[in-house]
C-alpha cells in the first residue's frame, strides 16, 4: 500500500528527514529502506546503482510500502544515521555504504525491526519442474524432416517422439 499523508508527515516532522542524507538537498522524497535514510531523487539514483544488497530504494510517494519497510524508516532516520556515518563522510558513496560500519548498521536496523514486528517470512520457493531427461527418458527426438516423412525414424521401445 502507498504511504499515506499522515505517515509521510510523521517522517517529515523530523527536520533531519526533510533533507537528503547524502547531499542536504530538499526535498527528500526518496528512501533507502535498508539503511533507514531519506534521500533526494539524485542520490536515490546513486543508491539504486549500489545494488539492493547495499541500499534498497523506494519513493516516499510513488511506491507501495510494506509494514516492515516502514518500520525500517521508523527505526532509522537521518538523525540517527548521521552519528553512525559521521566518520565516513569523506568517503565515496560506494565506499561508505559497502563499509563494515554500514554492514553493521543494516544488521542493527534489521535486528530492531525483527524485535518489533518479527522475522521476515520468505515465501517458499516453487517446486522446479521435472527434469526433461527423466520425464522423456524413453523419447526419441526427431527433426522436422523425420516428422514430415523425409527421413525414417525408429522410436525407442515404448517411447514417443519429440519434435525439434
Amino acid at each position: 500500500e502507498r504511504m499515506d499523508s499522515d505517515l509521510q508527515e510523521e517522517f517529515r516532522s523530523n527536520s533531519f528527514n526533510s533533507v537528503c542524507f547524502d547531499c542536504g538537498t530538499k526535498p527528500a522524497g526518496w528512501a533507502s529502506v535498508s539503511l533507514g535514510l531519506f534521500l533526494c531523487i539524485k542520490c536515490a539514483g546513486t543508491h539504486r546503482a549500489l545494488g539492493t544488497h547495499l541500499s534498497t530504494v523506494r519513493s516516499i510517494t510513488l511506491d507501495n510500502w510494506k509494514p516492515r519497510q516502514i518500520e525500517f524508516m521508523r527505526k532509522g532516520g537521518n538523525e540517527r544515521a548521521k552519528s553512525v556515518f559521521e566518520e565516513l563522510q569523506d568517503l565515496s558513496i560506494q565506499d561508505k555504504y559497502s563499509s563494515p560500519i554500514a554492514d553493521s548498521y543494516r544488521a542493527t536496523l534489521k535486528k530492531e525491526v525483527n524485535a518489533t514486528i518479527g522475522e521476515e517470512v520468505l515465501s517458499t520457493p516453487k517446486p522446479r519442474p521435472a527434469d526433461a531427461s527423466t520425464t522423456y527418458k524413453n523419447a526419441t527426438s526427431i527433426s522436422s524432416d523425420q516428422y514430415f516423412g523425409r527421413q525414417s525414424v525408429k522410436p525407442k521401445s515404448g517411447g514417443c517422439c519429440i519434435i525439434l
